[in-house]
């Protein structure tokens, strides 16, 4: 192992060390996290427990979730939600309904309030009517300029430079895609 790799695991291990006393009140071993979203969230799911040790992971997702789905179940849990969220949402949508994806995100926003943390990885699938969905993942870029508590995870990014983590449908990934996914939103919370 370099030197550098040594560093970010030291680097990560204490991060993970720390964020528990951060973010909500959390303390060792009671981290909590809510999980909502689409099928991309459900083939994360298995592999978030290992980059998550400790933590209690809530997840309402179910294949092709669409974004209202999503922020019907934010909004129905605002009472209790816990001090991270993890949003994986938008790849169901109409790509040309970009005014309501930006409203849809900023009510997930809004109802996470200022003091939660909130993940959520860019959009990757092909054209949709016609559409990409650029649109969306500049929605999201933006909206993370506006919100310092909105994360955003480049997944684009990760599958352009590993694109054998993506089936061929060029939307769901292979294991080791879900486990890289996995691997980047642990890393995103751990930087809440």
């Amino acid at each position: 192992m370099g030197w550098r790799a040594l560093l970010l695991c030291v680097l990560a291990a204490a991060l993970a060390v720390a964020l528990p006393s951060a973010g909500g009140g959390a303390s060792a071993g009671t981290a909590r996290a809510f999980v909502v979203g689409d099928s991309l969230a459900q083939g994360t799911a298995p592999y978030l427990p290992q980059y998550l040790r400790g933590w209690r992971l809530q997840q309402r997702s179910s294949v092709g979730f669409h974004l209202a789905d999503g922020v019907a179940a934010v909004r129905s849990r605002s009472d209790s939600l816990p001090p991270y969220l993890v949003v994986s949402l938008g790849t169901n949508d109409d790509p040309r309904f970009v005014s309501g994806f930006r409203a849809g995100v900023e009510a997930i926003v809004a109802t996470a309030g200022t003091d939660r943390c909130v993940v959520w990885p860019n959009i990757v699938r092909p054209p949709a009517v016609g559409t990409t969905y650029a649109e969306y993942n500049r929605v999201l870029r933006l909206e993370a300029a506006s919100h310092r508590n909105l994360h955003i995870v480049d997944w684009a990014a990760l599958l352009r430079a590993h694109p054998a983590w993506v089936r061929s449908d060029g939307v769901h990934a292979s294991a080791a895609g879900y486990r890289a996914r996995a691997a980047a939103i642990a890393a995103a919370l751990e930087h809440c």
